[in-house]
């Protein structure tokens, strides 16, 4: 009989209990909302060299674009040490090109080559960048091809033979000459080598983003080329993403916001095509 009494007792207790907990406040969050990502999945080919695989930079692009819950399928055809004009010739490269109909290809050729561009040089990296355009227009008329405006290294050409540019010096060339490929060529932008020089000009020590080699990006610089190139083909401010790839808050904040405005104030520039 005892445990008739039990019972009732045990659920007086159990209902005293759950109506004397105090309610749960949610957290207040004074960060405006991001609009929601409508539309299917976007496409991205990463065509470059040793800049762009450090760091994996196509692996982070995808990372930040998980995060703000965009959808993407990123591919990539990196070779060490390699221009665009051995990328123009790669049959491995050709085919990856021909594996889907990408919305975008990004290409990022050698910033000496840019920079200081001889007559054979110059005529090789416009070559290569129409070649390539070429082989992804016609797997795809819609797709958009990308240029990797790509940033001077930390020294300029100063342990060049011969050569005495110094980094700004080198960078006014690389701006100078990609301008004249994308009017030339009708490519986009993604202007990260400005970006560089503006997180530079806001108090950045070179170290911050490029590596002791004077050539390499550090994770820092891979995370500005990242948030340059996704504001280049969607449009968004990556500010307000809470992406930090692991880097402190307030520099990740900074850099997605100087890599965003670099694209934002001067899309007419970069000769942007954004519909997104």
């Amino acid at each position: 009989m005892l445990q008739f009494f039990i019972y009732p007792f045990i659920l007086l207790q159990l209902t005293i209990l759950s109506c004397s907990t105090e309610p749960v406040h949610e957290r207040e969050d004074d960060t405006p909302a991001l609009p929601e990502i409508v539309g299917d999945s976007v496409s991205v080919l990463m065509i470059g060299n040793s800049n762009m695989g450090y760091n994996d930079l196509p692996g982070t692009f995808r990372e930040l674009c998980e995060v703000r819950q965009r959808p993407v399928i990123v591919g990539k055809m990196i070779w060490y040490g390699r221009c665009l004009d051995y990328q123009a010739i790669n049959i491995m490269t050709q085919n990856k090109i021909k594996e889907r109909a990408w919305d975008y290809v990004v290409l990022l050729g050698c910033a000496t080559r840019i920079a200081y561009p001889s007559e054979a040089s110059w005529s090789g990296v416009k070559w290569a960048v129409d070649t390539l355009k070429q082989v992804i227009e016609k797997n795809y008329p819609a797709s958009q091809t990308v240029y990797f405006l790509p940033w001077a290294y930390a020294d300029g050409v100063t342990w060049t033979t011969g050569e005495v540019h110094s980094r700004e010096e080198m960078q006014e060339n690389i701006l100078a000459n990609s301008l004249s490929l994308s009017r030339d060529l009708d490519v986009i932008l993604a202007p990260v080598g400005i970006a560089f020089k503006n997180t530079l000009s806001s108090g950045y020590m070179w170290q911050t983003l490029i590596l002791g080699d004077r050539v390499h990006p550090q994770p820092q610089g891979t995370f500005l080329a990242v948030c340059t190139i996704y504001t280049t083909l969607f449009g968004e401010s990556t500010e307000l993403i809470p992406f930090t790839q692991g880097l402190n808050e307030n520099t990740a904040f900074e850099l997605r916001q100087i890599g965003s405005l670099t694209v934002l104030d001067s899309l007419e520039l970069w000769n942007t095509q954004i519909s997104n």
